[in-house]
């Protein structure tokens, strides 16, 4: 079993601790490289040559197979502390401030969470989090690849998405129920992360399912 890291947004973390999200979808690199049995598949190869090496995705995917895990790396600081032992800011310190949002030494163990709605001066970028702050890990359950716009409703859900109306829909036409599907609203929710025009480019995804091995601290 290997550990590897994996960034998520502060809606994502939620859904995750709501237990409403169990899969993740990355865009695949290219050309992939397959150590164990030396295969490269690049571009317009992937679709036929994946499914002669179904059995080796494990292998193949960078955020490993079934059985691995994943800690999760979230937007997060230090917690303030109620008194800094401290030199007064006019002298050299080691001391980090939290008026400059890094926080006080004292309590550098103490972590806030920017998805619990915290508060603090400034956040530290979740690529920045180390594995002993880290409160969710992930273990995965299953790994594939698939074009992005085949995610089925089903998935949709299990991607932590809401029930939306498609894209350029107005409300005031289109307010029905029947118009709104989880779909949809994953569609909204990978442009808002990953750019305009990323879904129409339909690109080939790491689909990865999971499920939490440890509580909330």
């Amino acid at each position: 079993m290997k550990e590897r890291p994996i960034l998520f947004s502060g809606p994502m973390v939620s859904a995750i601790l709501d237990r409403t999200k169990s899969q993740t979808r990355r865009v695949v690199k290219f050309p992939i490289k397959c150590p164990d049995s030396g295969c490269e598949l690049a571009g317009n190869e992937l679709n036929g040559e994946l499914q002669r090496h179904a059995g080796q995705t494990n292998r193949v995917c960078p955020y490993g197979g079934p059985g691995d895990r994943l800690w999760v790396r979230e937007t997060w600081q230090h917690a303030p502390s109620d008194y800094c032992y401290c030199p007064q800011p006019s002298e050299p310190t080691p001391c980090d401030r939290w008026s400059m949002g890094i926080g006080c030494r004292r309590r550098l163990t103490e972590v806030l969470y920017r998805a619990d709605r915290h508060e603090a001066p400034s956040w530290r970028p979740s690529i920045h989090m180390r594995r002993e702050d880290s409160r969710i890990t992930l273990e995965i359950t299953g790994v594939r690849i698939d074009r992005l716009n085949n995610i089925s409703e089903r998935d949709a859900q299990a991607e932590g998405a809401c029930r939306e109306l498609r894209p350029g829909l107005s409300d005031e036409f289109y307010g029905y129920d029947n118009h709104r599907s989880y779909r949809n609203g994953f569609h909204i929710l990978w442009e808002s992360i990953n750019g305009a025009e990323s879904w129409a480019a339909n690109p080939w995804v790491w689909v990865i399912e999971f499920k939490r091995v440890n509580d909330d601290r």
